[in-house]
């Protein structure tokens, strides 16, 4: 959504996404967003998430391949469940907002990154590594980044 925080899914790519899926159903699919399609537990990023989320898990459901959903905006790391499919935050290569805050806030961790390994089988590991050689300056006082 241009000149907005919040994301949201126009219906041609609700369509494409569906007709994606639709087309390889033999496939396993990982699909990736900017914004978070769930409630992460963060109050303040409830209002900036995936407005039109109940609409993609409307397309998600009903396509068993859906292995992985993937999302960053966040500035953190997660991994949630969802009827069997795996729900993944990454961390931010910048700063990192504070799991569980009520109100924005950052925490002292290094920038960091999600690493995927995909099986043609479905299966997949993942781990985040973070840049911990790396000098930052972080101010934990800020209202906002």
């Amino acid at each position: 959504m241009p000149g907005r925080v919040y994301g949201q899914l126009p219906q041609s790519e609700l369509d494409f996404l569906e007709s994606s899926l639709a087309e390889h159903p033999e496939l396993p699919a990982l699909i990736t967003l900017h914004h978070h399609p769930v409630d992460v537990g963060c109050d303040w990023m409830q209002p900036i998430g995936l407005r039109n989320r109940e609409d993609f898990w409307q397309i998600v459901d009903r396509f068993p391949q859906v292995k992985i959903v993937l999302w960053g905006h966040i500035h953190q790391e997660q991994e949630l469940n969802r009827n069997g499919v795996h729900l993944m935050a990454t961390p931010s290569t910048c700063i990192q907002f504070t799991s569980g805050s009520s109100d924005f806030s950052v925490e002292p961790l290094a920038p960091g990154y999600r690493w995927l390994e995909l099986m043609t089988s479905g299966e997949f590991s993942s781990e985040v590594g973070r840049a911990n050689d790396f000098e930052f300056e972080l101010d934990q006082n800020s209202s906002g980044y």
